[in-house]
């Protein structure tokens, strides 16, 4: 959800011109391109993190004797269901933007969500 308002964000400042943000102090400003782009990257750095952080839980997990073995195809799910979770968020956001209701997000709810569930599995080794 943070993704798709960030998103939504850049595209109201560019929609009204009022705020720039700079590359450097006295540098050339963002164009909504590059600040989408820093913005994906940003994302998919936090993927990473998260898969980080669920493969060493489960190495602890494991080491403890709890698991047998590292759940690789889980915490590979994982990641895929982080950008299901993005994608979904997305598409509200357009659909909110079509329908002329402000960001309908904080409506939607993955509560039974795979990737809920994935992250319950992971941590309930």
């Amino acid at each position: 959800m943070s993704y798709a308002r960030l998103y939504s964000e850049i595209e109201e400042r560019y929609k009204n011109g009022n705020e720039q943000y700079y590359k450097s102090a006295g540098g050339t400003p963002w164009t909504k391109e590059e600040e989408t782009e820093w913005l994906d990257m940003q994302y998919e750095q936090e993927v990473a993190w998260q898969k980080s952080c669920a493969r060493i839980a489960a190495q602890g997990q494991a080491f403890q004797g709890k698991i047998p073995e590292i759940p690789t195809k889980e915490i590979e799910e994982l990641e895929d269901s982080l950008y299901q979770a993005k994608d979904a968020y997305m598409k509200l956001y357009r659909e909110s933007r079509q329908t002329g209701k402000p960001l309908a997000l904080q409506n939607y709810v993955f509560g039974n969500s795979r990737m809920y569930e994935m992250l319950n599995r992971l941590g309930n080794f």
